[in-house]
């Protein structure tokens, strides 16, 4: 806790806010953590589990209120770096989204294919699918 308080109070704000975009997938997440709880600790009184159901839907909520402000307010390409690694996204996350600077898909591939002396065909299929995760968990949008 005490470095995420840190964390949010050393980074400009829209950062900050950016880094609590983990709440997306939080959701899920509890579903599958009340889900265990409740099979594996059945000991618990199911009071004890209030506040994991309530984030169940509060996640949303709170998360699309961040990506919102994070949209709105990380509108410089330093902000925007600064968001993306707030996230602790993967070193190939980091690699690919580095290059989404206005080039197409393929050409993001071939300078990655280049860089990496790969196989184009096998890196585009592992692009493409980081893509479309990243899209899916609302982190970027596809146009």
């Amino acid at each position: 806790m005490d470095a995420y308080v840190n964390f949010a109070r050393t980074k400009p704000w829209p950062v900050a806010i950016a880094s609590s975009l983990t709440e997306l997938f939080a959701p899920d997440l509890m579903k599958r953590r009340l889900a265990a709880f409740e099979k594996f600790y059945s000991w618990i009184d199911p009071r004890g589990l209030d506040y994991f159901r309530r984030r169940t839907i509060q996640a949303r909520y709170d998360s699309n209120e961040a990506l919102a402000i994070t949209l709105e307010y990380c509108n410089t390409p330093e902000l925007q770096r600064e968001a993306v690694r707030a996230l602790e996204l993967n070193e190939t996350a980091q690699e690919i989204l580095s290059r989404c600077n206005g080039r197409t898909f393929n050409e993001i591939v071939r300078a990655l294919a280049e860089e990496y002396d790969s196989d184009v065909a096998a890196l585009a299929a592992d692009v493409r699918e980081t893509l479309t995760d990243l899209h899916q968990r609302k982190l970027i949008e596809l146009t």
